[in-house]
């Protein structure tokens, strides 16, 4: 566990960082200084390119991560053609796609027209934003597989929101218009590939070897029959992940779409630690899986089970009894989202206290199965999205989030548990939610400061008290217990 611990450490950090920057964008500066269309129209773009990248790299970044083991210790470094086939079939993938979507265009866009029209306007951005965002994702899965997370973490999640907060307040300024702002935002993954491709070259593992290896040989049947499931998989996973956008902003306009993204950002700092884990965990369980070493990954399991429920429950409580004075930052129109956060908070926290289950998946021999659940997923998400919306606004959102998510994990959980009998909760798991309950309902009580500043410090340390310290008295968690006892050492060592 000690590379997953320094570079989850060093990942977590990036993230932290990148994830106060897109704070301060998005519940700061695109509120006060964009429109809610405009705002709205920087999400549904993003959220449109994902989409169209998912569909373009047709599942070629979870072969990355399931096969490279084998190319590793059967290959010398001039023999290895993988890196050309990982980065080959996406392109082919891309060119594909944007005939076809050229030929359907004025289909897709009929149901923007009305409500979303300045999405329709800005549509042609989504393809070099698609393009460069799949490319990316190529280079920092083989980065990945490498062991390598820091620097494509740094250049997603602290490199894009620098970049994007540097271009406001030129917009703020009025050194740029809105119209040369958004060709830049729709372009940073440009410049995050060539960093990539430099990072990769000094590592001295860019090599692209066309010659088919015997390695590709022996194992093309097997790489293209869980490539086409995990394409699958795949692209239903990011549909499932966009879908509010699409609805909201089809059914709703770009108003609502940009409540429900500030809403969904302040839950998803809830997430941000699974992310920096789990990016780590995965190429390890893939070779805990081809050297068939059960225990480890039982134990990865239940130890990303456990850590992940401490902190989504510990950084819940942060924001929750702070929720009324984070809105009071913003324009009273984003106020509507509050049990947006609650919903999503909640659909989050189950999704991280089933730990890795994903990850060991994804590398085992029942590998099919993270493409039915993914289909669980797009099966629930999108007829829950459209009920829901047209019935109940942005917070119908959030409960088809809660519901689709729900079984989905149910189902992913099942399998692991009916095939390896293998389950990530223990009697810890329990004391977490107990513990993580009765902080809040003290903290709940506290009556807030006039000052919201003053009460945010207040109850945030509050909480981190409370439930730290009895986490810590409990021993909920090994690796927690070991962090606080190695810090103190260090402490009292001066």
């Amino acid at each position: 566990m000690g590379v997953v611990q320094k570079q989850g450490i060093q990942s977590s950090i990036i993230l932290y960082a990148g994830f106060a920057i897109g704070a301060f964008n998005i519940l700061v500066l695109f509120p006060r200084f964009f429109t809610t269309e405009e705002f709205g129209l920087t999400r549904l773009l993003f959220a449109v390119a994902s989409t169209f990248s998912g569909l373009a790299l047709m599942g070629t970044h979870q072969m990355m991560i399931k096969f490279f083991p084998f190319y590793k210790d059967r290959l010398h470094k001039k023999e290895n053609d993988f890196l050309f086939l990982a980065t080959l079939l996406p392109i082919l993938g891309f060119v594909i796609l944007c005939v076809v979507s050229y030929l359907l265009k004025d289909v897709f866009l009929e149901n923007y027209s009305k409500r979303s029209s300045l999405f329709v306007h800005y549509f042609y951005l989504i393809y070099p934003l698609a393009f460069s965002l799949t490319l990316f994702t190529i280079f920092e899965t083989y980065s990945r597989s490498l062991l390598k997370t820091v620097v494509p973490s740094a250049l997603r999640d602290l490199g894009y929101r620098a970049f994007t907060t540097f271009f406001i307040a030129l917009f703020v300024m009025k050194l740029v218009s809105f119209d040369s702002f958004i060709v830049i935002f729709c372009n940073y993954y440009f410049i995050a590939v060539a960093i990539m491709l430099m990072y990769i070259y000094r590592m001295q593992h860019l090599s692209y070897v066309t010659s088919v290896s015997f390695v590709s040989k022996r194992l093309y049947k097997r790489i293209i029959n869980y490539g086409a499931l995990m394409f699958g998989g795949s692209l239903f996973g990011i549909l499932a992940e966009n879908v509010d956008a699409f609805m909201i902003a089809g059914i709703a306009g770009l108003e609502s779409t940009a409540i429900f993204v500030v809403a969904s950002y302040v839950a998803t700092v809830i997430q941000l630690p699974k992310r920096s884990i789990t990016n780590i965990l995965t190429p390890i369980i893939a070779q805990a899986w081809k050297d068939k070493n059960i225990a480890l990954i039982d134990s990865m399991y239940k130890k990303s089970s456990i850590n992940l429920m401490l902190t989504s429950i510990f950084l819940f409580l942060l924001v929750w009894v702070n929720i009324d004075a984070l809105f009071g930052f913003l324009p009273p129109v984003y106020a509507q989202g509050k049990y947006v956060v609650l919903i999503m908070s909640i659909s989050t926290i189950i999704d991280m206290s089933t730990g890795a289950n994903g990850e060991i998946l994804v590398t085992s021999s029942v590998w099919r199965v993270s493409f039915y659940s993914h289909i669980v997923l797009i099966a629930l998400s999108i007829p829950t999205n459209y009920f829901f919306v047209k019935q109940f606004g942005i917070i119908g959102s959030a409960y088809s989030n809660l519901i689709a998510y729900s079984a989905y994990n149910a189902y992913r959980f099942f399998t692991i548990y009916y095939k390896y009998k293998m389950q990530p909760f223990t009697w810890n798991s329990l004391k977490c939610v107990i513990i993580g309950a009765l902080t809040l309902l003290v903290v709940m009580n506290v009556p807030a400061f006039s000052n919201p500043y003053i009460s945010i410090a207040f109850k945030g340390i509050l909480v981190a008290v409370l439930f730290g310290t009895t986490v810590i008295a409990f021993k909920v968690s090994e690796d927690i217990n070991a962090f606080y006892q190695q810090t103190m050492k260090k402490v009292f060592r001066r």
